[in-house]
């Protein structure tokens, strides 16, 4: 059994490396930047140019899905980066070892006499 999860493992730890390196390539081997409406969006994914044009374009779906897949890849990150900093400094931390002492309210009649009027 145990041969078994080091062989799954493997395959996908050998996945990831495929994957981030495909990611990475085409993160920067393929960066480019189009002008819709006076505004500038810049992205990167692999692409063959037209040839009448030399260019390539993207419908209106397709730059809100580079945006949403945009969002999506960076709040993960953000995530994560937060998730790390806080195991991390968890794990930094010294447990305190000063007793902690509970006190029990105990309640205590009063000795001072009722007001007069």
């Amino acid at each position: 059994m145990r041969k078994f999860a080091d062989k799954i493992r493997r395959i996908l730890a050998g996945w990831l490396l495929v994957l981030f390196v495909g990611y990475l390539a085409g993160a920067t081997l393929f960066y480019h930047t189009h002008i819709v409406n006076g505004i500038r969006i810049t992205h990167s994914h692999p692409y063959s140019q037209t040839p009448d044009t030399g260019n390539h374009t993207h419908t209106t779906t397709g730059f809100a899905t580079i945006a949403q897949l945009t969002l999506i890849l960076m709040l993960a990150a953000s995530f994560y980066a937060s998730l790390r900093t806080f195991a991390l400094r968890a794990a930094r931390m010294k447990p305190c070892h000063t007793p902690i002492h509970f006190v029990r309210a105990v309640s205590v009649p009063s000795l001072r006499a009722p007001p007069v009027h």
